[in-house]
């Protein structure tokens, strides 16, 4: 388990980006960099360096590269691509935020960010997802899997879901859907490390901004992930 860093070294890791950024390196480069040699994602960086009132400037994209990313986002389209998966394979190609790349659309305007589903369609999402519940899939995996598959928040499925009562939800499911599998399965990966605990339980749930409720409910609802990455 990565250990909680201290208000210092966190600090120490945005000084160290602003002074590779001063040497040239590009910021996805040098954030890439951290992620491998030190286990730190980007999110959690740049919000060490709001924290610390912007150590770094995050403005250091040309406009040029602003309009590349968009335009590729805009050919994934064209190829049948949905928008909302096009905008997240590029900024996770390019390691930066997803809302960027529409911020900079609106300065753009490049790709269209119209997607408009009639209600046939809202239902049909709701129905697969019931239906993958049914086939005794966990509601909150069925819905972060169909919310890639046609390009929208998670969010937006339940609200449909609200509308049209299809499946059954959980609060723990709307809370579990935000999270990828790999990120459920690396905070099992520490709970089962640790050995549990109440004290350790928490520090795990503060390291990954999560209740330690949740940790407890995906020890017991969650802990196959960990053995299907073992097969």
């Amino acid at each position: 388990m990565r250990r909680i860093l201290s208000s210092d070294e966190k600090r120490f890791v945005c000084e160290m980006v602003r002074d590779e950024l001063a040497l040239g390196q590009s910021l996805s480069s040098i954030l890439k960099v951290i992620n491998d040699t030190m286990g730190i994602k980007s999110n959690e960086v740049y919000k060490w360096n709001k924290d610390f009132n912007m150590i770094f400037k995050n403005n250091l994209i040309s406009e040029e590269d602003k309009i590349i990313m968009c335009e590729i986002v805009s050919e994934k389209v064209l190829f049948g691509i949905n928008l909302g998966l096009a905008v997240r394979e590029v900024a996770e190609h390019f390691n930066i935020e997803k809302h960027a790349i529409y911020r900079w659309n609106k300065e753009f305007n490049i790709f269209n960010t119209m997607t408009i589903f009639d209600d046939k369609k809202k239902i049909e999402v709701c129905k697969k997802v019931e239906a993958d519940r049914l086939s005794n899939m966990d509601v909150a995996t069925s819905v972060r899997n169909n919310a890639l598959r046609v390009g929208v928040d998670v969010h937006t499925i339940y609200n449909w879901n609200r509308k049209f009562k299809i499946f059954k939800v959980r609060d723990y499911d709307i809370r579990t859907s935000m999270y990828s599998d790999e990120f459920i399965s690396s905070v099992l990966k520490d709970f089962v490390e640790v050995g549990g605990g109440e004290k350790n339980v928490r520090e795990i749930a503060k390291k990954y901004s999560i209740s330690t409720t949740t940790v407890y409910t995906w020890r017991r609802e969650k802990i196959h992930l960990l053995k299907d990455k073992q097969r």
